[in-house]
């Protein structure tokens, strides 16, 4: 295995693994909560950026990423809303059952994190919007074989730009037919379109940057204390999720800044055999994690504390933690081995249909 495939896989591994972490209750609250959204999720987009290519049609591209990204969250989100649905319906009036179960489903096809039970997959609509937002970038543009300047200040201006159609997009009520369900954003979270795109295209051109990534213990050592500053001393903030993006160029400043620690501990993570298996296989099944950890880790927390008590609120969401992200691991391997349910997660349409096809171009 190629060492910039591990160094990729241990980055998602930790990233993933923030992301489970800021929805531990006690962590959720702490203002470690905040200064982590500060390059959580600007890492992941980066991340999914390093590998992004066009060397697919339009048609191709599009149904190979809704087979890989939209195909698992309606699969998950509408059985979820059936599921429950018929456990509503044995102990209450169906007709009212029938009701919720349509505003849920146009929450769903909503795609916002506001309108799922399920808030974290909000991430895999959004994903799907920014892979097509960048293809069509990179396609009619071809940014990648621009000058470094023109590059920069593409990257600056759809931060700009995200910024201000962030605070442009009011609160919308989601008319359902039978009632409204409220929403703070746009489908797929189009609203935060812009700020993503910036991450993920940063990603693509310094591809080859992460590939022969070297790193610097001095620059690390600036690129920590400067985060940590930003994140003690200032009002900055990123959080895709909800569209914000405050203090801008403070939090720009600081996701770099994170980023840079994150790919330089996960250098030297590589070089530990035991440590970095572990954070591979946690990168390798990051949308199994994404999907599946956040009901057990609510159910599997309240059933701790309820057992330990108060006192002992850390252990139980460390234990919450942990178990949550080895069972998403369980259930991935259990889907690998049913074909039906491996159809239903897994990509088809690669295997099927793109090799007919030769490729047009790369980038």
């Amino acid at each position: 295995m190629s060492q910039r495939v591990v160094l990729i896989d241990i980055a998602k591994g930790i990233s993933i693994g923030l992301v489970v972490l800021g929805h531990v209750e006690i962590f959720r609250v702490s203002p470690l909560n905040d200064a982590m959204s500060l390059f959580r999720m600007p890492l992941f987009f980066f991340l999914s950026g390093v590998f992004f290519s066009i060397a697919y049609t339009p048609r191709q591209f599009f149904l190979k990423k809704s087979d890989e990204l939209l195909k698992p969250y309606f699969v998950t989100s509408i059985g979820v809303m059936l599921l429950l649905g018929v456990v509503a319906a044995r102990h209450g009036n169906l007709t009212q059952v029938i009701v919720q179960m349509w505003e849920a489903f146009i929450g769903i096809v909503y795609g916002n994190r506001d309108t799922i039970r399920w808030g974290p997959m909000w991430y895999l609509t959004h994903l799907w919007l920014v892979f097509v937002a960048a293809y069509l970038l990179f396609r009619f543009t071809r940014l990648s074989e621009r000058r470094l300047w023109v590059q920069i200040l593409t990257i600056t201006g759809l931060l700009i730009s995200g910024k201000f159609l962030a605070e442009a997009v009011p609160d919308v009520a989601l008319s359902t037919g039978v009632g409204s369900v409220s929403s703070n954003g746009l489908p797929f979270r189009f609203d935060s379109v812009l700020l993503s795109l910036a991450f993920f295209a940063s990603g693509r051109l310094c591809r080859q940057q992460v590939v022969d990534f070297q790193p610097n213990t001095l620059l690390c050592g600036v690129a920590l204390a400067v985060f940590l500053s930003i994140a003690t001393f200032t009002d900055a903030l990123i959080d895709l999720g909800v569209a914000r993006y405050e203090s801008p160029i403070w939090a720009t400043l600081a996701s770099i800044s994170g980023l840079y620690v994150v790919l330089t501990l996960s250098y030297w993570i590589a070089r530990v055999s035991w440590f970095s298996t572990g954070l591979m296989v946690l990168g390798n099944g990051s949308l199994f994690i994404l999907i599946f950890h956040y009901y057990p880790l609510y159910k599997i927390s309240q059933t701790l504390e309820n057992l330990f008590g108060a006192d002992l609120i850390i252990v139980s969401s460390a234990l919450a933690y942990v178990l949550s992200i080895l069972l998403s691991l369980m259930i991935r391997w259990v889907i690998l081995r049913m074909k039906l349910l491996s159809w239903c997660y897994f990509p088809i349409y690669a295997k099927t249909r793109l090799n007919r096809t030769p490729a047009v171009q790369t980038v």
